[in-house]
């Protein structure tokens, strides 16, 4: 666990990503769909937050990202809750796994070349 927030932490302040360890992490675990999800949720929440306050308080962004925020917390708070609806029609642990794989596979993808086209 230690080993997967460093790695985390790391990724996080050079790349301001650092979600994928710990997604993998928490997928790699024997919790059933219902806790991993959950734990999900509650990481990106809590993470989200932090940073903001880190970022204000450093002075790094102004009171513009601050409302860019608040604009934008009312959507994550609505996928969390779509995503919850969708969850229960997932139906086995293994379709949830391979989902959120998938979806974790994509956004590196994406990440990957994203980087490599503002190069």
């Amino acid at each position: 666990s230690a080993g997967v927030g460093t790695l985390s932490g790391g990724m996080m302040a050079t790349t301001g990503v650092g979600g994928p360890p710990v997604l993998l992490y928490l997928l790699s675990l024997n919790d059933p769909p219902n806790v991993n999800r959950a734990n999900i949720v509650t990481y990106y929440f809590l993470t989200g937050f932090l940073l903001i306050a880190i970022v204000l308080a450093a002075g790094v962004a102004g009171w513009q990202a601050m409302a860019r925020a608040v604009v934008l917390f009312p959507a994550m708070v609505v996928g969390a809750w779509l995503g919850g609806r969708m969850f229960a029609s997932f139906g086995s642990e293994r379709v949830y796994r391979n989902v959120a794989l998938a979806i974790l596979l994509a956004t590196g993808l994406f990440g990957l070349f994203r980087h490599l086209l503002l190069k």
